[in-house]
């Protein structure tokens, strides 16, 4: 990679302005055209953009995901004084060294086997059947705030088997952990967002105790049972691989419908095309991740 040590894009990019967060694209696009490797100093960081070079930095060893090794990280806190969000911040897979990321994953990859997602397609189907039940046949509705908001974190729900009574419980621990993350909140804003943490935690933990005492052939189960030479998930580590599905799953599908329907409604001939080919679904959920 080129030297861009002295370059930095505090003049021009601000990722909390209104411009910016209406309309994204050409602040973007000058980044990846110019500044593919920049300092910005407003968050002591470095932006990458282009996929060759996000990429290269991914495979780098001497580059690290695990937060607490950046230089101007808090100093981190004995366990004991942590309090619930950052305990399961302490064991997401998004901040892990490589060594304990791929044990995780290695754990955790029979619980998402074909066979167990197979199983829960047709819980999904009366997921969003029972939404647009609700939502009856108004003349318009808000798709954002009815569906792309809702469906996903019930999706969610669901494959880890929470009851639907305590789905409200689990929306706000999904809720904490997707905002809880931001870097643009204030500390009274994280405080707020994820108060609803705790209680969605002590749900989790009393959900795998059953499970452990009872097994079954589910998501949970599969997890609990899951061992490597030895090695076994704890309940703190299954809850954040939970949290690591709703930070990557559910904020992820949030957009990602609301931004498809935008765009088909936008271009109506590629509406009319998906329509009439059920084939193209997938390529149109791809391009809109990527274009989006």
């Amino acid at each position: 990679m080129a030297d861009h040590s002295s370059i930095s894009v505090d003049h021009f990019f601000d990722p909390s302005s209104k411009d910016f967060i209406h309309n994204p694209v050409p602040t973007l696009k000058k980044l990846s055209a110019e500044f593919p490797i920049a300092r910005f100093e407003a968050w002591h960081s470095w932006l990458v953009t282009g996929h060759q070079n996000i990429i290269s930095c991914l495979l780098d060893t001497r580059l690290s995901t695990d937060f607490n090794l950046w230089e101007h990280a808090p100093a981190k806190k004995a366990f004991e004084d942590m309090d619930a969000f950052e305990k399961l911040m302490n064991n997401n897979l998004f901040f892990l060294d490589r060594k304990n990321h791929l044990r995780l994953r290695k754990l955790a990859l029979p619980a998402f086997s074909p066979r167990i997602m197979e199983q829960m397609k047709d819980r999904f189907k009366l997921l969003i059947k029972e939404r647009f039940d609700e939502i009856g046949t108004p003349t318009s509705f808000n798709f954002a705030a009815e569906i792309a908001e809702i469906v996903p974190t019930q999706a969610i729900a669901s494959l880890v088997g929470i009851p639907r009574e305590k789905f409200p419980i689990f929306d706000s621990l999904a809720y904490g952990v997707v905002r809880g993350i931001n870097p643009m909140l204030s500390q009274e804003e994280r405080q707020d967002a994820i108060k609803g943490v705790p209680e969605g935690l002590d749900l989790l933990n009393e959900l795998i105790d059953e499970r452990r005492a009872n097994p079954g052939d589910d998501f949970l189960s599969t997890l609990i049972l899951a061992e490597d030479e030895g090695s076994k998930l704890s309940n703190l580590e299954m809850c954040a691989l939970v949290g690591a599905v709703l930070g990557a799953g559910s904020d992820t599908a949030v957009d990602l419908h609301s931004y498809l329907v935008k765009n088909l409604l936008q271009h109506p001939e590629q509406h009319e095309a998906l329509m009439a080919d059920s084939n193209l679904v997938q390529g149109a959920i791809s391009e809109t991740l990527r274009y989006e």
